[in-house]
């Protein structure tokens, strides 16, 4: 195919909700074996082959790192990772003087904490998988077979680049993945494989079951819109 990813390995996060099962269903139809990685058990029974679900909570480093041995086992070394999975609550929209710290806690736990755990578990398969670093100074004997496309992509969001009142915890998260875990990563995971990437999408609103109502209002829905 013109993506040429058939026979790949891509783990997903967050694919229980309605992005995640999109880029499931995307991967698969390019001819992807995939892990589908949610907090939340799957909900029904695939028959494909082609896919291997996993629950597990992506803050927790224990549970994180073992969900990567299970899909390695499973399907082989992990060629791609979506970095998909995070959480808001578009039912409350507290000004900053009013978020309670809690709050701000929770979301950063899951969409910072946990998109970092993620993709350094995700290196560390790679790292294993290939029997090293690409570009190593203290094992230049060491022989490394490179991993073909090892591509990382992190769900951002339009509020990391504009802001959303109401949700200071969320669009400074996105924010801090977008423009500094991000770039940084980009140049460190050359280290681990020389044509290795990382990239950022920043979707827009999506009417998904984690927003809620949000876009049920058509003046709402045309405000979003406009401001995406």
């Amino acid at each position: 195919s013109f993506l040429a990813l058939e026979g790949l390995h891509a783990f997903v996060t967050g694919a229980q909700g309605g992005i995640g099962q999109a880029i499931v269903k995307e991967l698969l139809a390019a001819g992807c074996r995939v892990t589908a990685h949610d907090l939340r058990p799957a909900t029904a029974t695939d028959d494909n082959p082609n896919i291997f679900t996993v629950s597990g909570d992506i803050s927790s480093e224990e549970s994180i790192s073992s969900a990567m041995s299970s899909a390695v086992s499973r399907f082989g070394p992990i060629n791609i990772l979506c970095a998909n999975a995070g959480i808001t609550n578009e039912q409350n929209h507290p000004n900053i003087w009013e978020l309670p710290l809690e709050t701000w806690e929770d979301v950063y736990r899951v969409n910072v904490r946990g998109t970092f755990l993620t993709i350094k578990h995700f290196l560390l398969a790679a790292i294993a998988s290939q029997g090293g670093l690409s570009h190593d100074p203290d094992q230049k004997d060491a022989e490394v077979t490179e991993l073909p496309n090892l591509a990382i992509v992190v769900t951002g969001s339009e509020c990391g680049k504009f802001g959303q009142a109401g949700h200071a915890e969320y669009a400074s998260g996105k924010a801090g993945l977008q423009y500094g875990l991000v770039p940084t990563v980009k140049n460190e995971i050359v280290r681990v494989n020389r044509l290795a990437r990382i990239n950022a999408v920043a979707p827009g609103w999506v009417n998904t079951a984690l927003i809620g109502d949000r876009l049920d209002d058509p003046r709402e829905l045309y405000l979003e819109a406009q401001g995406t």
